[in-house]
């Protein structure tokens, strides 16, 4: 029964890892900060590494169900079978948001340094 979860709770994993990077980018890069003229810091390289785990992560799971395919009942394979498209929707619009958020907060931080030069 755990093993016909595998795919499922691998992809949730993806999810909430996937949301983590999201939250980091929006929070380090003060999206949701009134002031908008606050410094903001480079993505660092950690957020880097988390965001290519994520890619990693979320395709790990399409990759384990297209293996173990045959060894899974009538009710999980169909399970599978019908959430497989918005799952991987679900997914490639997660990654195409961090890459965003990532954007926006690098594009903030040059703002940020050009701003602290040119104030000097």
């Amino acid at each position: 029964m755990i093993d016909d979860l595998l795919p499922l709770l691998m992809w949730l994993f993806a999810v909430v890892w996937s949301l983590g990077v999201c939250a980091v980018c929006a929070v380090r890069g003060r999206l949701f900060d009134r002031a908008r003229r606050r410094d903001v810091d480079p993505v660092s390289w950690n957020v880097v590494a988390a965001q290519a785990a994520s890619v990693v992560f979320v395709g790990l799971p399409f990759v384990v169900y297209s293996v173990t395919r045959d060894e899974y009942g009538p009710v999980m394979s169909g399970f599978y079978e019908r959430y497989l498209i918005a799952g991987v929707v679900i997914s490639l619009l997660l990654v195409t948001a961090e890459w965003a958020l990532m954007y926006v907060q690098a594009w903030r931080a040059d703002r940020s340094m050009i701003d602290r030069l040119l104030k000097r």
